[in-house]
């Protein structure tokens, strides 16, 4: 499951590279879609960090840590 998500999220990222090099730099809007696409491709780029130390761990192992850390 976490190889199809990371893969969904290379997808994504492929699109996000895509889509800013067709951005119109002389268009009014285009700064404000830039910076959107940053903020996106940020998200991801956490996600994808976050799926890579989750995928160190075996689900009772996640818990474990998780729950000696709330307490």
């Amino acid at each position: 499951m976490l190889t199809n998500v990371r893969n969904e999220i290379q997808y994504i990222m492929t699109a996000l590279d895509m889509t800013e090099k067709d951005v119109n730099p002389k268009d009014p809007d285009s700064e404000a879609f830039l910076k959107r696409i940053a903020d996106i491709r940020r998200f991801y780029k956490q996600t994808d960090r976050l799926l890579d130390l989750v995928a160190r761990y075996t689900t009772d192992e996640l818990i474990e840590l998780l729950e000696n850390d709330c307490r």
